[in-house]
């Protein structure tokens, strides 16, 4: 007879409802300034996947050929 490891994982009793529930954690609270440097590091990575962006289009419509854009729809 094979030993079927799922049936070890049912036996199990269920845990207590104290403990099924974690802690809800605590806010933190940023100061002014900290806040003023999220949002300028949010501006950043922004302007910068922005920039990335365009120039993978860029770059995708350089190695196409100029033709791509006149071609029929």
């Amino acid at each position: 007879m094979t030993h079927d490891p799922l049936e070890d994982a049912r036996a199990e009793a269920p845990a207590p409802a104290s403990a099924a529930l974690p802690a809800p954690p605590r806010r933190v609270r940023l100061t002014p300034e900290q806040e003023k440097s999220r949002r300028q590091r949010n501006l950043a990575i922004a302007l910068a996947i922005g920039f990335f962006v365009v120039l993978v289009y860029v770059v995708t419509i350089a190695k196409l050929g100029p033709g791509v854009l006149q071609r029929p729809i």
